[in-house]
């Protein structure tokens, strides 16, 4: 097992689920977002083998975001801010009488306005470093949820020999003090979520993740 870290920087937006008119933004993101950054990078189609194949990973999410404290010099963490976007949109569903219709309609789009991530991804040695060189070489655009949203930081980080990607994480030069930490797991307590966002061959399939803050030292 090998494990490759991605860093995310820049506006982003990781929608588990489609609002329709209003279209929200979870504060990290989505397997499936992730995951459709690297069939970028791959050149894969969603309907392909190798889409399979990426399901397969264990992916685990560190923020980087936090901002000095002037009066104190310390660091303290703070959360992304969630901006709201103007867009009209086609051919649009009513949901309430199920017709599509004609005449352009409002919507409501948050993003990420200044985002910064560690995701790590955990697999199988040579489907690790195929995407690592994927990322270096991308086959097509790469972006952060949305077309227009594109990586401001080189994506491809670090490949390693970690089989957990929370461990390969850790490891990351990164912010320091307490960091929260986004991974998948079977407990449910009270810091649990069940995100959709596990593709699958008909639809999405939900996953709990747990946040956690782990102390990084100075």
């Amino acid at each position: 097992m090998k494990t490759v870290v991605l860093r995310l920087k820049g506006l982003q937006s990781w929608g588990d689920s489609s609002k329709e008119v209003y279209r929200e933004t979870l504060d990290y993101p989505t397997f499936s977002g992730v995951i459709g950054l690297v069939r970028s990078a791959l050149g894969v189609r969603s309907f392909e083998e190798k889409a399979k194949d990426l399901r397969s990973l264990k992916m685990a999410i560190r923020f980087n975001n936090y901002e000095y404290d002037n009066g104190s010099g310390t660091k303290k963490y703070v959360y992304s801010r969630k901006e709201c976007d103007y867009q009209t949109a086609n051919g649009f569903r009513n949901l309430a009488n199920k017709t599509t219709l004609k005449e352009s309609v409002q919507t409501w789009r948050r993003y990420l306005s200044d985002a910064d991530f560690f995701v790590a991804l955990t697999g199988q040695n040579n489907l690790v470093e195929e995407i690592a060189v994927a990322l270096k070489y991308p086959k097509y655009h790469l972006f952060l949820g949305r077309l227009a949203f594109a990586p401001t930081t080189p994506v491809l980080t670090s490949v390693s020999d970690h089989e957990n990607p929370l461990e390969a994480l850790k490891e990351v030069k990164g912010n320091t003090g307490m960091v929260r930490f986004v991974v998948e797991s079977t407990e449910k307590d009270i810091s649990s979520e069940k995100v959709r966002d596990m593709p699958g061959d008909n639809m999405y399939k939900y996953r709990t993740v747990n946040s956690i803050w782990i102390n990084m030292g100075e």
